[in-house]
């Protein structure tokens, strides 16, 4: 998986026009926060690779984004991991997600201070991952104030979804005080 890892990200840098960690496209947010276009997910990462393919990425191949997730049971390995590293001319911004699982406001807000604590305070994106069974009306409100209010607070510099369909997001956009920065779907070829 590592060397698997590694091979894309240097197939990405040599896309881009070199491993100077300088070629990469930002997009503005609409909150102005300029976030990576190109990133490295450590979610299905082995624990043993997150410190090496990591480093690589970000001193060899000029990657500025990593995202992981509460779920994976890594989070504290990522923030050991940038600890460690040289600090970069740009700084690396770190996406984590909240799972299903922890719908509900109270929840939400739990899950959200537990990757704040793993990675350092270092969190400056966070989604809300659908990926279940569909939430009850009260709880996915509780869930998306919950998020909204940690935004509010300057805690986090954007907050989104991840692998919402049409309806989830008209309803997100109907009750939601603050609209998503940020939306991840998943896209197959086959």
């Amino acid at each position: 998986m590592r060397r698997r890892a590694l091979a894309l990200l240097w197939l990405v840098a040599r896309s881009r026009g070199g491993g100077d960690g300088g070629g990469f496209l930002d997009f503005e947010l609409s909150n102005g926060f300029e976030l990576p276009v190109v990133g490295l997910g450590v979610g299905n990462l082995a624990h043993r690779s997150i410190p090496a393919v990591v480093s690589a990425g970000v001193e060899r191949f000029g990657v500025r984004l990593v995202d992981t997730a509460m779920a994976s049971n890594n989070e504290h390995l990522l923030q050991e991991t940038l600890r460690r590293l040289p600090r970069p001319e740009r700084r690396v911004v770190v996406v984590t997600k909240v799972w299903y699982t922890h719908l509900g406001y109270g929840r939400t807000r739990l899950a959200v201070e537990e990757s704040l604590k793993s990675l350092g305070g270092g969190v400056d994106v966070l989604r809300y991952r659908r990926a279940g069974p569909a939430p009850g009306a009260d709880a996915w409100v509780g869930s998306w104030r919950a998020l909204e209010e940690f935004y509010g607070a300057g805690r986090l510099a954007a907050i989104g979804v991840s692998n919402f369909d049409y309806d989830d997001m008209a309803r997100l956009l109907r009750d939601a005080a603050v609209a998503p920065h940020v939306y991840q779907g998943n896209v197959w070829a086959f």
